[in-house]
């Protein structure tokens, strides 16, 4: 029994081979965090979370998959059903549970904290806690399935993770900055974006592994490059156009009333709303 668990050389190769490609994109994520580095301790205790999140994650979806197996044990199955099944099993049974909880876990490691301070921090906490969800979610399927799983997981599984997180982490950059400067509903539309975008991407990209046929099968990996592209693309583009989440971006032109002269009251409020209409035009998902 316990010779199945041993630490010998295979198993080792086994559990590098699982945990390289997160601890990769984890230095990748945080070397495009150019203006501020996050503390270490803050990122290990996301990683952390991360880890942990899994726990619950496992049970929930037990739960729920068992709860939909009776709903449906009731219900004449046809082509539609069955798609229906899918659908909600890996959108809200898998996707919503484990983005769920990742976000819950960012919310309670970093919401109030005061290293939260330019909109890219959201970037990097949602991608650590996403890749220490997946790290520990990788372990446990390379040492079952063998190296062969750690080979596809590395870019498929591995990359969706830190994507979702990506995504993630962008609306609660977002919400953060809005919930400084007061405007307390859009925070909340990017803290619903921050919750409801990476699940609709994971929804997507579980059910697609689900659906067996050669269609579905070339679908998911076309997905997944889209996926990848994309994500490079925006997170690059975030790193670039970081901004103080109270202020504005650090590159911006400060506007200053000459030495002597009396300050205009408005002067105050058409910062505000520069820095707003800036915000905007950097939100990808805002409309146009």
């Amino acid at each position: 029994m316990f010779s199945r668990f041993a630490f010998d050389e295979s198993m080792i190769i086994l559990i590098a081979a699982a945990l390289i490609p997160p601890f990769y994109l984890l230095y990748r994520v945080y070397r495009l965090d150019r203006i501020e580095k996050e503390p270490l301790g803050l990122l290990v205790l996301l990683f952390f979370f991360g880890v942990v999140s899994t726990i619950p994650a496992i049970f929930i979806e037990m739960g729920l998959g068992n709860l939909l197996i009776r709903i449906f044990d009731n219900i004449r199955l046809t082509d539609f059903t069955v798609n229906l099944y899918y659908i909600i099993d890996n959108l809200i049974c898998v996707a919503l549970v484990e983005e769920g909880l990742k976000f819950l876990f960012i919310r309670l490691g970093t919401w109030r904290n005061k290293d939260f301070n330019y909109r890219f921090d959201g970037i990097v906490y949602a991608a650590v806690v996403s890749l220490g969800f997946a790290a520990a979610e990788n372990v446990l399927y390379v040492t079952s399935n063998g190296f062969s799983n750690a080979v596809v997981r590395a870019v498929t599984a591995i990359p969706g993770h830190c994507i979702f997180g990506i995504y993630m982490g962008t609306y609660y950059g977002w919400a953060k900055m809005y919930d400084k400067r007061g405007l307390t509903d859009r925070r909340n539309f990017e803290l619903f974006k921050a919750l409801a975008v990476p699940t609709l991407l994971h929804g997507i990209y579980d059910y697609s592994l689900t659906i067996n046929s050669d269609f579905a099968f070339y679908a998911f990996f076309a997905y997944v490059i889209i996926l990848d592209i994309m994500a490079l693309n925006h997170i690059r583009r975030s790193a670039a156009q970081d901004e103080d989440i109270t202020y504005g971006s650090d590159t911006s032109v400060s506007i200053r009333p000459a030495q002597g002269s009396q300050q205009i009251g408005s002067l105050a409020d058409l910062k505000d709303t520069l820095d707003h209409s800036r915000s905007k035009e950097n939100d990808p998902f805002s409309r146009k």
